[in-house]
Order: C-alpha cells, then sequence, then structure tokens
C-alpha cells in the first residue's frame, strides 16, 4: 500500500515537473539529454541518489544520479561512473542492500554503454 502511494506521488510528480519543463522554450525537451535528480524506483525498491552502484559482477559502477525513460518507455537508470561519465542502465534486475544497488549489467557492459550528456545545472 505505501509503496504504491509513493509511486504514485513520484509519478504525479513527474507529471507536473514534465509538463512544466515543456512549458518552458529555453529549457531542451530532449529526454535522452536530461534526466531527473529523483530517482523513478522499479518494484518495491527505496533508491536514492548518490547510492553506490554495483554490477552484476560485482565491481562498483559509480553513484547513483537519477532515472529516464527511453522513447519505448523503459525505465532506466543513470549512474555517474567512476570515470565522471554518465551513463543509463536498465532497471531490469535491479536489487539493494542497504544504500547499495547492484544493477543487471555486468563491469564491461557498463563502460561500453553510451556515455550521456551531463544533466543540467539547476
Amino acid at each position: 500500500m505505501k509503496t504504491t502511494l509513493l509511486l504514485s506521488g513520484f509519478s504525479g510528480l513527474l507529471l507536473f515537473a514534465t509538463s512544466a519543463a515543456a512549458q518552458d522554450p529555453a529549457r531542451p525537451a530532449t529526454p535522452s539529454q536530461s534526466f531527473p535528480p529523483t530517482v523513478e524506483e522499479p518494484e518495491d525498491l527505496r533508491l536514492e541518489p548518490g547510492s553506490v552502484v554495483h554490477s552484476s559482477d560485482a565491481a562498483e559502477l559509480g553513484r547513483l544520479i537519477g532515472s529516464r525513460r527511453t522513447a519505448s518507455g523503459q525505465l532506466e537508470l543513470v549512474v555517474r561512473g567512476l570515470d565522471g561519465r554518465f551513463r543509463a542502465v536498465p532497471a531490469e534486475n535491479v536489487s539493494q542492500t542497504g544504500q547499495s544497488v547492484t544493477v543487471g549489467w555486468t563491469d564491461a557492459q557498463f563502460k561500453a554503454a553510451p556515455v550521456l550528456p551531463p544533466p543540467p545545472a539547476n
């Protein structure tokens, strides 16, 4: 019940933020180039920006920055890698232990993913 209420609240917040951004002509509307600082949570996880992200092969990938949806609607987690670059990881097969997040990708898959531009400064 709490999870449903929280997800509904996040969805409403994201919809409000999306409509506000669409009305601001100075802000680019390309979803692949921006992502919110909040995290849309898959399943019953409580993901926090700044959490350490590990690969499926136990390598530390970096820190969780936010989330975004692809054009096809797939949820992705945006991670700032140890190299300082931003990459998106599918939110499938994500698990959490305390503040540590483990994604379904290996370290090699993460490093091979396209680099995203940094999020716009607030």
